[in-house]
């Protein structure tokens, strides 16, 4: 699925704590929904009635589980088939990433491992799932505390070998971008200069915080003057892009929020009056296509770091035990915070 897509503007992903300012403001033109938090029988009025309003409405998965040496889940993939012919959605929305294996779900989005044999895995698995849905795939790639041992490529080069074999454009997430330039060296405008503005369907903006020497993207605090500095770069670099803000848990004051957006549609302004000329287009200049392999080794190690995440298990050998650890606290917060709304 490769039909042409294009959103404009600044928006807000929808949640229901950010309900009445999607409806308020009539500038927001497009929306994201996080899949697993909707029926696919029938929409929640709200959302019904931005979708008569003309407003589009984008499905975002976290629990395919692309980067799984196990398969992604069919039922998630159903149920985003189903979301994205109910909310009449251009292209849905996913990641490059995995969420469980040997029976144990991370309930978070983990990291595959950047090796030739993991790349052509992920391939195959996007490659199936464009066979099933009824619209075009776009994949985010993620932030991650933790890195593994003995990477084959950077993760450009991963993300854009994924791009290029599968026609898929890039949830360009600017706040994941920054946690990995800090968190593991990563040049971000490097990272940039691999895309053309083609391959970008849109982008991220989020908060998080820091622990120590370690960034956290929360989705819980604004974006932060050096995110939003990178998001101007994205623009100089790439052209205008349309921008949505992620905001889970720590709304503020209505009226905080609704200055959070005024100063992205102001920076997004701003980016694009001083953008010089566009630079040539680039991409990945890596050819071929599966070389394939057994990847029973890697199911292993995907088991063992979701043991060591979940289970308390020891960290695998080649992995930054302290990051693990720092993970897997993470990741314990934010299974908290879901218990906790679920009771609401």
């Amino acid at each position: 699925m490769n039909e042409p897509y294009e959103f404009a503007g600044v928006s807000l992903g929808w949640r229901p704590e950010t309900a009445w300012l999607i409806h308020r403001r009539k500038d927001l033109l497009f929306t994201e929904v996080v899949a697993e938090n909707l029926c696919a029988s029938a929409l929640p009025t709200p959302l019904a009635q931005l979708k008569q309003r003309g407003v589009t409405l984008i499905p975002h998965g976290v629990s395919l589980s692309l980067g799984g040496v196990e398969g992604y889940s069919c039922a998630a993939l159903d149920h985003l088939s189903r979301l994205a012919e109910l909310l009449g959605a251009p292209c849905v929305s996913e990641h490059i990433a995995y969420v469980r294996a040997g029976g144990i779900e991370a309930g978070h989005l983990l990291p595959v491992a950047r090796t030739e044999r993991m790349l052509d895995l992920v391939v195959s698995n996007v490659r199936r799932a464009q066979q099933v849905l009824p619209v075009p795939l776009a994949l985010e790639h993620i932030a991650t505390l933790f890195e593994w041992p003995e990477a084959a490529m950077d993760e450009a080069t991963f993300v854009s070998e994924v791009l290029t074999r599968t026609g898929c454009k890039l949830v360009l997430d600017l706040a994941n971008l920054y946690a990995n330039a800090h968190n593991h060296g990563s040049d971000p405008l490097a990272f940039l200069r691999r895309f053309s503005r083609e391959q970008i369907a849109y982008a991220h903006l989020a908060g998080g915080r820091w622990d120590g020497d370690v960034y956290h993207d929360t989705h819980g605090a604004p974006a932060s003057p050096a995110v939003l500095d990178l998001l101007g770069a994205a623009i100089e670099l790439l052209g205008p892009l349309p921008v949505l803000v992620e905001r889970d848990h720590h709304f503020g004051t209505r009226g905080a929020l609704d200055a959070e957006l005024d100063e992205v549609v102001e920076r997004v302004e701003r980016s694009a009056v001083a953008r010089p000329a566009p630079p040539p287009k680039r991409g990945s200049s890596r050819s071929g296509g599966p070389r394939g392999g057994d990847t029973s080794s890697d199911h292993e190690q995907q088991i063992a770091l979701l043991g060591s995440l979940v289970l308390e298990q020891p960290a695998p050998p080649g992995f930054d035990a302290r990051r693990l650890a720092l993970a897997a606290r993470a990741l314990e917060q934010k299974r908290a915070r879901k218990a906790q709304r679920r009771a609401l």
